[in-house]
């Protein structure tokens, strides 16, 4: 679900006119930031000063704060756990960091940081992340950013 549609939920409005007037936005000003694809986050905290029982994090993010404290506790945890498991391989350290930021881009979802991180470690010819790993997550990174672009394009 979008930012605007979870705002309309929480507005409980059903038009774009009725999001601009809330946002203190004229109807074409919010369509052109709609055409733009610019969510007006500032006119948005205004609001919530206003509307102190607008949701600020489910708009924005599609999950409560309390969602959001909990999912970042247990990436922390894992952000723990992988940097030690690392460090306990005995690695170089330029080899560590490569597999930290792996480890940290695949539990973040970060597509790119993945991508990047991949195509570093291929042209530097390293042996820390062996060539299947990175075959298999190379590929799967790519559909996600197929997927990705072709979404954003309709």
């Amino acid at each position: 679900m979008s930012q605007l549609l979870r705002l309309k939920q929480q507005l409980s409005v059903r038009s774009d006119k009725e999001v601009a007037e809330a946002l203190g936005l004229s109807a074409r000003a919010f369509h052109g930031r709609k055409e733009r694809g610019s969510f007006p986050k500032e006119e948005l905290l205004a609001l919530k000063q206003r509307a102190p029982q607008l949701d600020v994090d489910y708009v924005l993010y599609g999950t409560t704060a309390v969602e959001r404290a909990g999912n970042t506790e247990r990436l922390l945890d894992f952000v723990k756990l992988a940097t030690d498991t690392v460090v306990s391989l005995d690695l170089p350290i330029d080899d560590q960091r490569a597999l930290q930021l792996l480890l940290f881009g695949i539990a973040t979802k970060n597509a790119v940081m993945v991508r990047d991180e991949l195509q570093r470690l291929r042209s530097e010819g390293s042996s820390a992340v062996p060539q299947v790993f990175q075959q298999e997550v190379g590929q799967a990174v790519g559909r996600e950013l197929s997927n990705k672009e072709r979404g954003s394009k309709k």
